[in-house]
């Protein structure tokens, strides 16, 4: 796979260690909404994404019973709501249109 020398020669050219050089490859067509673990492979589905995402990413860490921390990270207006933030939950999560006080 001439593509997937062309990306590790781009790690390697960005100093990448070795665990970055370690990555994971999924082939995968969101249109179809396929993806396989090798090209030969039979799919109907993204199971393989979906496997390789729970297999090789580290579930979130924090304390889902503490306060609340979050971090505001966009603000913006909006002609229907007038108000809004883009946010990132630090440790522990909110639902949607959860008010909350600031200090």
């Amino acid at each position: 796979m001439m593509f997937m020398m062309k990306f590790f020669e781009l790690f390697m050219e960005l100093d990448a260690d070795d665990e970055q050089l370690d990555f994971p490859c999924i082939y995968a067509t969101a249109r179809e909404g396929i993806a396989k673990y090798n090209m030969e492979d039979e799919s109907d589905s993204l199971v393989p994404l979906l496997e390789t995402i729970i297999k090789d990413i580290p579930a979130p860490s924090g304390d889902a019973d503490g306060a609340l921390q979050m971090m505001v990270t966009t603000l913006e207006a909006d002609e229907y709501d007038r108000q809004g933030c883009r946010r990132q939950n630090h440790p522990r999560q909110c639902e949607k249109r959860t008010r909350v006080s600031l200090s």
